[in-house]
């Protein structure tokens, strides 16, 4: 039994060090750009193409940006 759940706790470890230390999508100018990164620009372009006036937001998701 012991053997058992050592396996799914390496293999629970393998995930969560998957989830964390993933290559960057894009490199830009130094920058690394990951895949949640990609989304709030996505979402930032999306709301300033339909004119969403809600500054507290925009700022907001840019501080998530470069955090």
């Amino acid at each position: 039994m012991e053997k058992s759940e050592e396996k799914n706790a390496s293999a629970d470890e393998k995930r969560s060090f998957n989830l964390f230390n993933q290559a960057p999508f894009f490199s830009i100018l130094g920058f690394d750009l990951y895949s949640d990164d990609i989304l709030i620009l996505c979402i930032l372009f999306s709301m300033y193409m339909e004119g969403i006036k809600d500054q507290m937001l925009f700022l907001l998701l840019l501080l998530l940006l470069f955090s």
